[in-house]
């Protein structure tokens, strides 16, 4: 059973349900919670219990809870109506994302390993910030299959707003999308050579694909498009990196082999 508390224990709203599935894959469950009576304060809890008798001698694992009011425009997985509404009112004329720690990711962990633990340097600056930066395909999809990350300020990020809520959310604002790709370096001092970008550099093309392109022709864009987004978004700027501490001889070797690679690819951008 599924649940919302009072601190004292009073079940504001309740809901059960059967649970199934296999060994390997995990099984989506939705409910409505719809509260019988207002709680008297915010010290409210999301409970989840277990028939223990039912569940005896099984093994019962969950990968990610996730509780939303109402949405902003209906929108699943989509923004509290609140937030949403108040910034739509100032009007903003454009949106930046996935945001500049987020995307090189690992910046405050890398910077604390380094500071409390030296064994761990090499370790961490071998791979882990490079693994762990934000990528577009890890975001899209069904919440449950997205694997999350460590995020950059000490708490876990579940990517549950990915790249396609993002470009829902300019043009449910009337925003313009400027989108960030990775440029090969996190601020924890991981960098990648120039000569070592191609594999970063077609994920960024697959992910300006999946905002603008053809379904037909591109296997990004057919993701978008089953997601119920035939049409493409409207992307005018991609911005490379976020504050890049490059020295100044690498620095246009990473821009120009990226640069170089995608504006022929997308010369409208």
């Amino acid at each position: 059973m599924v649940s919302l508390q009072s601190s004292s224990g009073q079940v504001l709203a309740s809901s059960t349900v059967s649970l199934s599935g296999s060994q390997t894959r995990f099984a989506r469950q939705s409910v409505v919670l719809t509260p019988s009576t207002s709680a008297s304060d915010t010290n409210n809890k999301f409970v989840v219990t277990v028939d223990g008798a039912a569940a005896s001698g099984r093994t019962i694992r969950f990968t990610l809870f996730s509780l939303l009011p109402p949405t902003f425009k209906n929108r699943p997985n989509g923004l509290r109506e609140d937030i949403a509404e108040a910034l739509q009112e100032m009007g903003p004329k454009f949106f930046r994302f996935p945001g500049g720690n987020n995307i090189v990711r690992g910046i405050l962990l890398v910077l604390l390993t380094i500071k409390t633990a030296n064994t761990e340097i090499s370790r961490s600056q071998k791979g882990q910030t490079v693994a762990q930066r934000w990528q577009w395909n890890n975001t899209v999809g069904p919440l449950e299959n997205r694997p999350g990350r460590a995020g950059d300020w000490g708490y876990i990020n579940t990517d549950g707003l990915g790249l396609f809520e993002y470009l829902q959310w300019c043009e449910d604002v009337g925003m313009e999308a400027i989108m960030a790709i990775w440029s090969g370096f996190a601020l924890g001092g991981t960098s990648v050579s120039p000569n070592q970008l191609g594999p970063f550099i077609q994920q960024a093309a697959d992910q300006i694909n999946f905002v603008i392109g053809d379904p037909t022709k591109s296997a990004p864009a057919a993701v978008r498009s089953s997601l119920g987004h035939p049409a493409p978004f409207k992307l005018n700027h991609v911005e490379v990196g976020n504050e890049d501490f490059f020295a100044a001889s690498t620095y246009q070797g990473q821009w120009s082999a990226i640069v170089q690679a995608l504006q022929p690819q997308f010369p409208n951008i």
